[in-house]
């Protein structure tokens, strides 16, 4: 479970919208191939390179991850 006081670390989406997240989330991964997102929700889907666990990910727990 992520609490949103886990969420720390800004993600600026290319729709204009700014997102809190994990710090060490997929969104901050050099693993992370593409972000898929529609402009009325946001982020929906996660294309990582190495096929982890996204929502593992999401929460800052992938042990594979590499700052971007």
């Amino acid at each position: 479970m992520l609490y949103k006081s886990e969420c720390t670390r800004e993600f600026k989406c290319d729709d204009g919208n700014t997102y809190m997240c994990h710090p060490r989330s997929c969104f901050f991964c050099d693993h992370c191939e593409d972000i898929l997102y529609d402009f009325t929700n946001g982020p929906y889907s996660f294309l990582c390179e190495e096929s982890e666990d996204i929502d593992q990910g999401l929460q800052g727990k992938c042990e594979k991850f590499i700052e971007d």
